[in-house]
């Protein structure tokens, strides 16, 4: 158990988005939707900071544009919401959020969109701290109707509730794409 446990600490010293995507298996999917679907939100993201580029990149997406999204996505590390909550270690959300003057609207732009509120808080594995969840509502008058707008404290302490179970499930997944050698 000991030499799994090295590895698993040296799979997780030098992360990078696309390193994760073998490791996202049915039950993390499952458990990041129902985060989402019990948030009310329309989508998430679990961001993974790169530290050679220093850029927070998105490695896993519930939207209808993930697959443009996940390895692809970047902003810098301490830019908008995301970047804040990873840069300073600490939780935050904000509702109104396209209309904030000091939000980045990188995300934004490049999907065409409006965010309206957003919830992030930090991402660990292996107790280190590598990236941020984040979940959106995103600014569309039908959905507004029926959607529970907003996002506040309570949202926080149930996306924090989350990160445990999440880690442990990519922990699991890389077991299962990466075999321990026998010797």
């Amino acid at each position: 158990m000991e030499t799994n446990n090295h590895q698993w600490s040296e799979a997780t010293a030098h992360l990078n988005a696309q390193k994760l995507s073998p490791w996202f298996t049915p039950g993390f999917e499952a458990l990041f939707k129902s985060l989402i679907t019990q948030t009310q939100a329309h989508e998430g993201s679990l961001w993974i900071h790169e530290a050679n580029s220093n850029e927070l990149v998105v490695a896993y997406n519930s939207g209808p544009k993930s697959n443009e999204l996940q390895n692809a996505l970047r902003i810098p590390a301490d830019e908008g919401l995301v970047g804040k909550c990873f840069s300073e270690n600490k939780p935050f959300h904000h509702q109104g959020l396209f209309r904030h003057k000091s939000a980045s609207h990188t995300v934004d732009k490049e999907l065409i969109q409006k965010t309206h509120d957003q919830a992030t808080v930090p991402f660990y594995l292996n107790s280190k701290l590598v990236g941020a969840i984040t979940i959106v509502q995103l600014s569309d008058d039908k959905q507004r109707n029926q959607v529970n707008w907003g996002f506040n404290n309570d949202t926080l302490e149930f996306l924090e509730s989350f990160q445990t179970p999440l880690a442990e499930l990519l922990e699991l997944g890389w077991h299962k794409a990466s075999p321990p050698k026998l010797s």
